[in-house]
């Protein structure tokens, strides 16, 4: 009876243990920059013209890079992939974010951002050109065309703001045996002292017998 009893529980220990290794959903280690990326499983959906923009990185984080890029033909159809199947990465410029009605589903790496563009126009001293550049500059300020731009700009961000929400994705993570070795120690363990009870019970009734 006890080797019975001992069997019974250790058999339940040991459907707890793999049910809960089978049924918890396991933590995506945390990207915090590009080298953690690179580092992971993950790619990332984009076109040709997007992942040109690592170059200055340099040519061992490009070629890296390059690896782990899913190519699509357009920047909507790119970020049409990212929607249906959130399991890879996705290249966004920071002013496109608002347009996400569930920012907060996201993970976004504000530390290192990917592509840092700066654009300037150069112009010779005392080129006619800076003076109607200023000239235009003060027009617009007097109009009051930057607080109007604002103002149009806010209106179509809360307009866009349901346009793009993430898909929960209905695709299982890979179960391999390195996730299940606990639970299979933990039932070897459990036959082999169960082994050994029934073999001291054997020892036992054959001496009460003499």
């Amino acid at each position: 009876m006890l080797v019975i009893w001992y069997s019974t529980h250790m058999n339940l220990f040991y459907q707890t243990e793999l049910s809960s290794k089978l049924t918890s959903p396991t933590l995506t280690p945390k990207i915090k920059n590009i080298e953690d990326f690179l580092n992971s499983d993950l790619k990332v959906y984009t076109n040709p013209s997007m992942h040109v923009m690592m170059q200055p990185r340099g040519l061992d984080t490009y070629n890296r890079f390059s690896t782990k890029t899913i190519n699509s033909v357009n920047f909507l159809e790119a970020f049409n992939l990212f929607l249906e199947k959130p399991k890879h990465a996705y290249i966004l410029f920071s002013n496109l974010l608002y347009q996400l009605k569930n920012i907060k589903d996201f993970e976004i790496m504000y530390d290192d951002p990917l592509i840092s563009v700066n654009v300037k126009l150069i112009l010779k001293r005392n080129h006619p050109l800076i003076y109607r550049i200023n000239y235009w500059i003060q027009a617009v300020q007097e109009a009051g065309l930057p607080s109007k731009w604002l103002y149009s700009n806010s209106v179509n961000l809360k307009k866009l703001e349901a346009r793009y929400e993430l898909k929960p994705s209905t695709e299982f993570k890979k179960l391999t045996m390195k996730n299940l070795q606990s639970c299979f120690l933990f039932l070897l363990a459990g036959n082999i002292l169960s082994f050994i009870t029934f073999l001291i019970e054997l020892v036992k009734k054959k001496e009460i017998d003499q």
